[in-house]
């Protein structure tokens, strides 16, 4: 029967016309009924449940359903589905009394045989049907339906019916299976289901006796997916349960202790805490990275009259006696550090030098090559090509992904991280590029070229705006931290300072005063004070709100070459041509400390992300590391050749990158800050031999020592004392 006739005897079906709507309803559904067609039954069947005081048409609907046959699958699945959706008594007579039960789908068919009580189809569809079931069960307005779902859930005969039922409770967390499976005292037949059933129904007993050293848990939790995770942590944690400390530290073996965040070790140290775990407290400290044991050691402090063990409490009182001399929660930059790796391969001077966010690549500059090295073994990854000319500046956005690159070509190219793919190449500038910035999101790149900056858009590769005004190159462009203000100075004999609002690019104001080129400039984390360097042996403060200058420093007795501004935003940081590196408050303008090691001008420098270290090079080849809160001249790093192009701190504060006119780059790396946040369990017989050299050396600070003397106290316990 084609659309068009079905359309028009529906229409017939639900007629109104006076004296002519029952004989014309009847006489649609006969013609309708022997179509034997599914569509066709059902505008039929509907029609009946929708004209329930027309008698007559009614019991021509019904004495035709009676005479359906078993076979007629298609036709019976109709009758199953309106009557599901309508709960038509008279449908529901004719299902039981025939034994009908829905082909599809799968949640219908379950319904039908609870209709009929065809329990059969447990066996025949097996542990598929308790999902459907279930569903049935609780959401089922039929009490007697409801009753017969209960019935079935609870009678399930079969250890793979039963172990769905449990799974579905601990995996899914459906509450009404938790309730029947607890209820009918179900356990899964397969040891990790069952281990995880145990867990959430809080079977400790029977948990234990199935997994004693938690690695079933700990397989399934490495494998479960975020949300099921999420709900193993919250269930253990908020009954504090030691059970779930193996399982996030990965078993009794702590299989996952390197995987383990700041975030979690917080968690576990509450969670025993809670529990009055005083011994299993006392076995992370063999499992527990140092950083995180100060607060497992501090916290057994405060209950050690709680504690019993007398070896226990006198370990704990040694562990508090090293604590006491220690006056920081992390381990301090200091004399220990070494060059872990000096990259090669770059044939000439290294020009600039970015960290991904992440700490694990670094990427560096020199000639018209881009090197993307692995910052951890020190492995070239990847060399980008393209640029004609030497490549003078990088800049990444905040998420590490867009990498852009200017060079002296003319160009700025785009790539895309970490596969190293070209993106596009913005290439309408009229001279080399010699600085770039970008804000966090990629959205805008600015790039400062001869007399001008341009500011592109992305993705659109698009010049979106030539700011101009400068007489000669332009020397430095950055971007305020907010992301709302553009800021220009001009090297060589250009001593201005332009300023502009983003994202619109709209001139505010510039800033003159200087008598000299503009070599550097630094923003407060506030965005609220910019600092200058210039070649006329100052620098000078400025207000970015009302675009006045606030002081002039005059200490130097040469050019100024670099800044830095400590991340509270509290102190500057200045390097000069006189070889000395000024501290400087920013509150009062005055110098707190003039720090001397070098022999020559002061190139560059970087400030760590805690703002306590600074490191410094120049000319002389040297870098220089200084105590910022002491002035104290803590280290001296010697490895290049030729004067240090480029110094710079990775975002964990844990490596510096040094790099110099000799092409080599250098990766250093603090052993003690490395091994403090390394769980006990993965140091090397490497780290262990440093340890060991470090206590016979004693080249260390004083507040180095303390550290690792407790590196060594925890080393002592981890090897077996007590632990």
């Amino acid at each position: 029967m084609d659309e068009g006739r079905l359309k028009r005897l529906e229409e017939q079906l639900y007629n109104q016309t006076p004296f002519l709507a029952d004989m014309l309803r009847q006489k649609a559904a006969r013609e309708l009924l022997e179509a034997r067609h599914p569509d066709a039954l059902e505008l039929v069947i509907r029609a009946y449940c929708f004209f329930s005081e027309d008698k007559g048409f009614r019991n021509l609907v019904l004495n035709h359903l009676r005479q359906i046959k078993i076979q007629d699958t298609e036709l019976i699945d109709v009758v199953c589905r309106v009557w599901a959706e309508t709960r038509d008594g008279e449908l529901a007579k004719i299902l039981k009394l025939k034994g009908w039960v829905a082909s599809y789908p799968l949640k219908l068919r379950v319904l039908t045989a609870l209709n009929v009580g065809w329990k059969g189809i447990l066996e025949e569809k097996g542990k598929v049907v308790i999902s459907p079931l279930l569903e049935i069960y609780s959401q089922e307005t039929d009490i007697s339906l409801k009753n017969t779902a209960r019935e079935w859930l609870s009678s399930l005969a079969t250890v793979e019916l039963q172990g769905e039922i449990c799974r579905l409770a601990s995996e899914e967390n459906n509450t009404a299976a938790l309730e029947i499976a607890k209820e009918c005292g179900y356990i899964p037949s397969e040891a990790p289901q069952a281990a995880l059933f145990c867990y959430f129904t809080q079977q400790w007993e029977l948990y234990r006796q199935i997994d004693p050293e938690s690695e079933l848990m700990a397989q399934l939790y490495q494998k479960a997916s975020p949300q099921l995770r999420q709900r193993i942590d919250q269930h253990g944690a908020s009954l504090g349960r030691v059970e779930w400390v193996w399982t996030v530290l990965g078993g009794k073996k702590g299989k996952r202790v390197g995987l383990l965040t700041a975030n979690q070790w917080q968690a576990i140290i509450q969670t025993l805490s809670r529990g009055k775990e005083w011994e299993t407290l006392w076995q992370m400290l063999s499992f527990a990275p140092p950083v995180y044991g100060i607060p497992i050691i501090k916290k057994l402090e405060t209950k050690r009259l709680s504690i019993k063990d007398d070896y226990l409490k006198q370990k704990i009182a040694e562990f508090s006696e090293i604590l006491g001399n220690i006056k920081t929660n992390t381990p301090p930059q200091g004399n220990l550090v070494r060059c872990l790796h000096v990259l090669e391969g770059h044939s000439q001077a290294v020009e600039a030098i970015v960290v991904t966010p992440d700490g694990q690549s670094v990427i560096t500059t020199s000639g018209e090559l881009i090197h993307i090295w692995d910052l951890n073994s020190g492995k070239l990854n990847k060399t980008l090509k393209g640029h004609l000319k030497p490549v003078t500046s990088l800049c990444l956005n905040q998420d590490g992904t867009i990498l852009a690159a200017g060079s002296r070509d003319k160009t700025v190219s785009l790539w895309r991280l970490p596969e190293g793919n070209l993106i596009t190449r913005l290439s309408a500038n009229v001279a080399s590029v010699w600085s770039l910035a970008m804000t966090k999101s990629a959205k805008l790149i600015a790039s400062a070229s001869y007399q001008e900056v341009r500011l592109w858009q992305y993705p659109q590769a698009r010049l979106f705006k030539s700011l101009r005004g400068f007489s000669r190159e332009v020397q430095r462009v950055i971007i305020s931290p907010d992301d709302t203000l553009l800021i220009a100075c001009g090297g060589k004999r250009d001593n201005s300072i332009r300023v502009w609002r983003l994202p619109e690019g709209d001139h505010l104001y510039n800033l003159f005063g200087h008598e000299d080129g503009v070599w550097d400039l630094a923003v407060t984390p506030d965005s609220q004070i910019l600092a200058s360097a210039s070649q006329d042996c100052t620098i000078k403060l400025w207000s970015l709100t009302e675009g006045e200058e606030i002081a002039t420093l005059e200490e130097h007795f040469g050019p100024v070459w670099c800044l830095g501004i400590t991340p509270d935003g509290k102190t500057l940081v200045s390097g000069s041509s006189d070889g000395t590196v000024k501290v400087w408050n920013v509150a009062d303008n005055t110098v707190k400390f003039s720090l001397e090691g070098h022999s020559d001008s002061v190139f560059c420098l970087d400030i760590s992300p805690d703002g306590r270290l600074l490191a410094t090079g120049g000319v002389d080849g040297i870098v220089q590391l200084w105590n910022l809160e002491t002035g104290e001249n803590i280290n001296t790093l010697d490895v290049h050749q030729s004067h240090i192009t480029v110094i710079k701190f990775t975002a964990d504060g844990r490596n510096l990158i040094t790099a110099g006119g000799d092409g080599k780059v250098a990766i250093w790396g603090w052993d003690l800050s490395r091994l403090c946040y390394l769980s006990p369990r993965l140091m090397t017989e490497e780290d262990k031999k440093w340890l060991e050299d470090s206590l016979k050396e004693n080249k260390f600070s004083p507040e180095e020592k303390h550290w690792v003397l407790l590196l060594e106290k925890i080393q002592e316990i981890s090897q077996g004392e007590g632990l």
